[in-house]
């Protein structure tokens, strides 16, 4: 299975996925699932507050888990770095190691 990203939307073997906001990034991990990084500008009202940006879906399009940034104050995830292990940057410098099965942080480090 393919899958791409275009125009802020996420393909998955040709077939557009409707999603919520869109999208920067989307990357396929060892499991199978998706990993998805929703544009920190495609929501309006998180201006200032955090953001949970970080999804995983199954190759039906359904979301399995939403990953929480991991400071709870005006914070959300800006890259995925790594797949294997599954590696995110956040906005407020933490560089997070997570379950692929559940989005909880495992390991964190800041880098700033």
């Amino acid at each position: 299975m393919t899958v791409e990203v275009r125009d802020g939307d996420v393909w998955l073997d040709g077939v557009r996925v409707e999603l919520e906001h869109a999208v920067t990034m989307a990357e396929r991990l060892a499991d199978g699932s998706i990993v998805v990084l929703f544009d920190l500008a495609a929501d309006a009202s998180s201006s200032w507050r955090t953001f949970s940006n970080l999804i995983s879906m199954d190759e039906q399009g359904h979301t399995r888990w939403t990953a929480a940034p991991p400071d709870s104050h005006a914070d959300a995830f800006v890259a995925i770095v790594s797949t294997d292990p599954f590696i995110a940057q956040s906005f407020s410098g933490y560089r997070c190691t997570l379950d692929p099965d559940t989005g909880e942080i495992l390991h964190r480090e800041f880098t700033k």
